[in-house]
């Protein structure tokens, strides 16, 4: 796959979010009482978020990561809207490139058809199929995808954020907040580029 043009592939995967994964665990002991200070945590903080992903970095038109959140876990179904939703808004260009690992939720149940559907389904002129082709990559091998490096600097910033009011953690804190990040993100070409380069992606730049 290396060979393949960068500026044409584009990489999607999936991150499991838990409040839990970036709440600030290190609180001191009250010196004068040495007493543990206690914080209110909304049940909401303990709930697990799927977040599906794409990024590019070869379209600078184009948002360089689209992502959605939701409280249920990913699964084909979910997968499947995510792709439709990416084609509608006129995500892919014609002979793009998606790489996707082996997770079951990309290629089967009611994902069995995806492949298909992105090599037939009409581009955004609504003449020409967008001819999109999906390449798998091996098994175990996240270092050849870069959006695992997207995930690691979202809980990266996600564990400098403020998420207290009052001593309080804020309600829905973990999705808002990582909302707000990815869109920072999309606008961030140049790192999208630099993440390519970690993975070796760096023909033809």
């Amino acid at each position: 796959m290396l060979w393949m043009d960068p500026k044409r592939i584009k990489f999607c995967d999936e991150k499991l979010l838990k409040g839990a994964d970036f709440f600030q665990q290190d609180v001191r002991l009250d010196p004068i009482t040495g007493e543990m200070p206690t914080i209110d945590v909304d049940p909401d903080f303990r709930n697990t978020y799927s977040i599906m992903g794409v990024m590019q970095a070869g379209d600078p038109y184009s948002a360089a990561v689209v992502a959605t959140i939701g409280e249920e876990n990913g699964d084909s179904e979910s997968f499947l809207m995510f792709m439709i939703e990416l084609v509608s808004i006129d995500y892919f260009n014609h002979e793009d490139i998606l790489v996707l690992d082996n997770c079951k939720i990309h290629s089967q149940g009611l994902c069995d058809i995806l492949e298909d559907f992105l090599w037939n389904v009409t581009g955004p002129d609504g003449i020409n199929p967008l001819h999109v082709l999906i390449v798998w990559l091996p098994t175990r091998s996240p270092e050849l995808n870069p959006i695992e490096l997207v995930w690691n600097i979202l809980v990266q910033r996600l564990k400098t954020v403020d998420l207290y009011d009052n001593n309080r953690v804020r309600r829905d804190a973990a999705p808002r907040i990582a909302e707000t990040i990815l869109r920072e993100m999309a606008h961030d070409h140049g790192l999208m580029k630099d993440l390519y380069l970690k993975c070796g992606y760096s023909r033809n730049w």
